[in-house]
């Protein structure tokens, strides 16, 4: 069995009732957050320019062995016929999807143009400035329209919910997680600094105030539907990054698609979060964040990646120098953010076991990975300062 909260309570019954905070599951105590091993924390933004913050202790049910089976574009054979299958790539963000979109292009993908390139690899309509991309809150590609697009780009990041459709025979479906409530601190963290006229999706001249810990507290209570519908959702990043959305199951609602991403808070049930897994368990790679260092070796397996260390890139391309920013929750707040967030929590159980199996699948291959790569610089490196 993983450990990942031991004070998780039992989940309500199988008839789909929603899960809603401060309702079902009993408040964490301060010792359920805990802080990433400094030297492993380094580690990981080395390798992905993604500072960790905290993650939640939880308890994790064992996945039965067929829902641990892999799928077919799993088998490490990136081939459909006579050409290579594209790569849809589920772009959660803030887990590091800045840093796959590098790794792409590193790795010889095909890009369209370079509006594709700047949108985060994100063919125009999948980003996630709806205004720019000129979608809006529902939009959905069918699978003929999504291989049309992979007749000109190998590497598709979606950066907002996914469409209903998949195609997972046709395409390469990868995704990286994190822990749900150190999504939410990073998230929260690049918000405030976007408000506050640093890097974020937020422009310096557009009249936000800081999103506050207590502010989003509110936007998780339940029936909250703060910037989930037109105009709000409009504008700029805010469907994805600034919303009831992107704090109240963000990993259940994107995998979901269209027909859940805006549900007011407390909405979702059981019944999404299994939609959620059967779509996840199709996915060829599954990579938790805080583990990328070993189990990027699925990227050099499944899509044939090369390269998967960065080198000096990820820190200086990604981190936006915002790892020193305050902690943007109390204990408190946290926890009843962890509450909000039960089913997220279930998700990323579950997408921890499948990322766990397709590595170890990947390493009996002898692929090799970014903490290889990682080590085997970092030592050269030393060499060559003794040498000098």
């Amino acid at each position: 069995m993983l450990l990942v909260h031991a004070t998780l309570a039992a989940p309500p019954p199988a008839g789909g009732s929603p899960l809603t905070p401060n309702a079902t599951l009993p408040t964490p105590h301060h010792s359920a957050f805990n802080n990433y091993e400094p030297a492993h924390a380094r580690r990981i933004e080395a390798l992905t320019g993604e500072r960790l913050h905290t993650r939640r202790t939880t308890e994790c049910a064992a996945a039965t062995s067929s829902e641990l089976a892999l799928p077919p574009r799993a088998s490490g054979t990136r081939t459909r016929g006579k050409r290579r299958a594209s790569v849809y790539f589920q772009h959660l963000h803030k887990a590091g999807g800045t840093m796959m979109c590098e790794l792409a292009q590193r790795n010889g993908e095909k890009m369209m143009d370079t509006a594709q390139i700047q949108e985060n690899c994100s063919p125009k309509g999948d980003g996630i400035w709806l205004e720019r991309n000129e979608i809006g809150p529902g939009y959905s590609r069918a699978c003929a329209d999504r291989m049309r697009l992979a007749a000109m780009t190998s590497f598709m990041a979606v950066e907002r919910w996914a469409d209903r459709d998949m195609c997972a025979d046709d395409l390469d479906y990868a995704v990286v997680v994190r822990d749900p409530i150190d999504r939410i601190v990073s998230n929260t963290i690049f918000t405030q600094s976007s408000a506050a006229g640093g890097p974020g999706c937020i422009e310096e001249a557009y009249p936000y105030e800081k999103c506050t810990g207590s502010d989003i507290l509110r936007w998780v209570a339940p029936g909250a539907e703060v910037s989930l519908h037109a105009p709000e959702a409009l504008r700029r990043c805010d469907l994805i990054e600034r919303s009831t959305a992107g704090y109240d199951n963000f990993y259940v609602r994107s995998l979901v698609g269209p027909d859940a991403f805006t549900l007011p808070a407390g909405s979702l049930t059981r019944e999404h979060l299994t939609k959620a897994k059967k779509r996840l368990a199709k996915y060829a790679a599954i990579i938790v964040l805080d583990s990328f260092d070993e189990q990027s070796a699925q990227l050099a397996h499944i899509l044939g990646w090369r390269t998967l260390d960065l080198g000096d890139v990820a820190n200086s391309k990604q981190s936006h120098g915002l790892g020193s920013a305050p902690p943007p929750f109390t204990d408190a707040q946290l926890a009843q953010l962890a509450e909000a967030n039960a089913l997220d929590y279930e998700l990323y159980c579950f997408a921890k076991q499948l990322a766990e199996e397709r590595t170890r699948v990947a390493v009996l291959a002898d692929a090799t990975s970014a903490g290889t790569q990682y080590d085997a610089r970092i030592m050269a490196s030393s060499r060559d300062h003794k040498v000098s």
